[in-house]
């Protein structure tokens, strides 16, 4: 699998009038500053499962972790004396990892037709080498202002993660919960901010689904999809001005299945809230509408009858 880790994805724009004394008693004059970041990190993955008995799995899969991180700056005085500021800064990471995962299910807990699963994750913290170099854009053609080996080459920790979740299920209905931790507190990135302080990470969600489906009977098309809802709470791993930067987000989605049931379309609408408005900080809100696609189709076979 390929799969994205982080999402470095902003852009902060101000613009406005320099005083008499920041210009050194000359005209006031207008500027404009704009800085975005993009990019992120990346994990590809190859997994291997292993059944220990009837009810009981285990499964590893080691991993590569990439990605670059870019922040463009550009500022600009209204003034032929002050010459634009325009430069990238991009820093890379490449690091090797891992993860362990446990599963265990119990059918007939409450009734002969429940099942109840436990599962457990846990990925390694990760030793990457992280590469910094700036540059920028003159006459069309790319000038390095800074290569690597003015910064040097440092090592970035990321993060131990660690998981469990539980699910029951009874007949066509699904009540699941799950638990996501973060050990961000022992986090040192490439750059030092005494504004910034990074907290462990705990997420809690709890979700439900539920389809009318029954193989035995001609059910309308409502009564086949599948409906899903669910709840989450995220502390975030910053603080900021002595704040925590937490989510609340509320979702509520449909699956629709194939004619076998085994792969489906699924759309979600996801709505809540993150940070907050105490000491000058932001609260955003969020509307976000996903789709996926569950593949889980046997391929390159062809039946025969005999």
């Amino acid at each position: 699998s390929l799969l994205p880790v982080t999402n470095y994805n902003y852009r902060v724009f101000d613009s406005g009038t320099l005083s008499e004394d920041q210009v050194q008693g000359a005209e006031p004059l207008s500027f404009e500053s704009e800085m975005t970041g993009t990019g992120g990190l990346n994990r590809m993955e190859i997994g291997a499962g292993y059944r220990i008995s009837r009810q009981f799995y285990i499964g590893v899969a080691p991993a590569f972790y990439f990605g670059t991180l870019e922040r463009q700056v550009n500022y600009s005085i209204e003034s032929d004396e002050y010459i634009p500021i325009d430069y990238n800064q991009k820093t890379s990471y490449t690091g090797f990892g891992g993860q362990i995962g446990l599963m265990h299910y119990q059918t007939g807990v409450v009734t002969p037709n429940d099942m109840v699963s436990f599962a457990a994750t846990a990925s390694l913290p990760v030793e990457m080498n992280a590469e910094r170099r700036v540059e920028t854009l003159e006459e069309g053609e790319t000038k390095t202002l800074r290569d690597a080996d003015y910064y040097g080459q440092q090592t970035i920790q990321y993060p131990l993660e660690m998981s469990f979740g539980i699910m029951y299920g009874l007949n066509n209905f699904r009540l699941t919960s799950d638990v996501y931790y973060q050990n961000w507190a022992s986090y040192e990135p490439f750059d030092f901010n005494e504004n910034v302080n990074y907290i462990d990470r705990f997420r809690i969600g709890l979700g439900a689904e539920y389809s009318g489906y029954n193989p035995n009977v001609q059910g309308s098309f409502f009564q086949d999809l599948i409906y899903r809802a669910g709840i989450s709470y995220d502390t975030g791993n910053l603080e900021l001005n002595n704040e925590t930067i937490n989510t609340m987000r509320a979702s509520v989605g449909i699956g629709i299945p194939t004619q076998q049931r085994t792969s489906s379309f699924n759309i979600n609408f996801d709505y809540g809230n993150r940070g907050t408005l105490a000491n000058g900080l932001i609260r955003e809100n969020i509307y976000e509408v996903r789709l996926s696609f569950n593949l889980s189709e046997l391929m390159f076979f062809r039946p025969r009858l005999r």
